[in-house]
């Protein structure tokens, strides 16, 4: 009987064994142990690569840099200053509510950088957890990335700007009479403000074919706008995700608002055939909704031209003036 089962146990150890090869031998065994390795090897790649790290601001616990940069009125001056103590090597970094935030501090690292998107480097997903974007080509990873930015580029060809000149400098005359009548009158004039209200109707008139008139009076798409940023920022910096409580969002910032009312604009004005009639960029858009992009990338990128291009063109072109103000041998 213990010979029987002695027998029994070496038979059962020699099927199990001369069952291995048989299963790698066969396709799905192969796959599984090719997919393991493979998995297997990217994790003790991730334990062991090195991380590019850069001159770190320094900051406070869990919070880092938040703390400093919560004065906006001193925003661009800490970014400067820290650029000028920490980016000698072109870029520094900084921890900003536990996440690390690489700046670049000159054109050549920036263009490094933006050559190897969008596979080697991506943008933050911060951006994507508030609910506050679109899909568009800000938001938009990898092989989407590249085929929206495809679709895009036209739009802002030589050519194509050419065509967008006479309603630039439409807007440019309005503002230099907006300017001319302030100083007339003897009042202070604004220029981060004015600036800001230039690039809104500069942008809406290149995209829809009608400017907001931003600069004769107060806009309210452009108060509307100004909720929306302040709500994404307020959420991007936010430790925890509050909005996505039932009810409590609304407590905290008035982005969900917002963006429900500048989606009801930018469908009204996508809809609208004095945009799609003129050369507009809504224009070149359209031509490529329903093929290459669906409606709701085409609202996307509708809405990052206007919101993220008012913000960014208006502060540069603010930086600019007062650059030359200070320089007048460059006037």
């Amino acid at each position: 009987r213990t010979r029987a089962m002695w027998s029994r146990s070496d038979l059962q150890t020699t099927l199990r064994h001369a069952g291995l090869p048989q299963a790698l031998a066969s396709p799905q065994g192969l796959v599984a142990v090719v997919a393991g390795g493979a998995v297997l090897l990217r994790w003790v790649r991730q334990l062991c690569a090195p991380v590019d790290r850069f001159p770190r601001v320094p900051g406070v616990p869990l919070l880092g840099v938040a703390l400093q940069l919560a004065d906006p009125l001193r925003f661009f001056e800490r970014i400067e200053g820290w650029s000028r103590e920490y980016g000698s090597d072109g870029a520094f970094e900084m921890n900003l509510v536990g996440m690390r935030v690489v700046a670049c501090c000159n054109w050549q690292t920036a263009r490094e950088v933006l050559a190897l998107r969008p596979f080697k480097v991506r943008r933050s997903s911060q951006v994507d957890k508030t609910g506050l974007t679109c899909p568009s080509v800000f938001c938009s990873k990898g092989r989407q990335w590249s085929l929206q930015r495809r679709m895009i580029a036209p739009a802002f060809s030589e050519s194509a700007l050419r065509c967008y000149l006479p309603d630039v400098c439409g807007v440019v005359d309005t503002l230099l009479a907006q300017v001319g009548f302030l100083v007339e009158a003897g009042q202070p004039v604004n220029m981060s403000d004015l600036m800001r209200r230039f690039t809104a109707d500069v942008i809406s008139k290149l995209v829809f074919g009608q400017d907001f008139g931003s600069l004769q009076e107060c806009s309210p798409d452009l108060d509307v706008l100004t909720t929306w940023m302040e709500a994404l920022c307020s959420r991007m910096m936010a430790p925890v995700p509050y909005w996505r409580i039932p009810g409590l969002a609304r407590l905290f910032d008035s982005g969900d608002g917002a963006m429900a009312r500048l989606r009801e604009k930018f469908l009204a004005l996508l809809d609208d055939p004095r945009g799609s009639a003129s050369a507009t960029l809504l224009t070149k858009l359209v031509a490529v909704e329903g093929e290459k992009l669906s409606r709701e990338e085409l609202l996307g990128n509708l809405m990052l031209f206007f919101a993220a291009g008012t913000d960014t063109s208006g502060f540069a072109a603010a930086w600019a003036l007062y650059h030359l103000s200070q320089h007048p041998e460059v006037q």
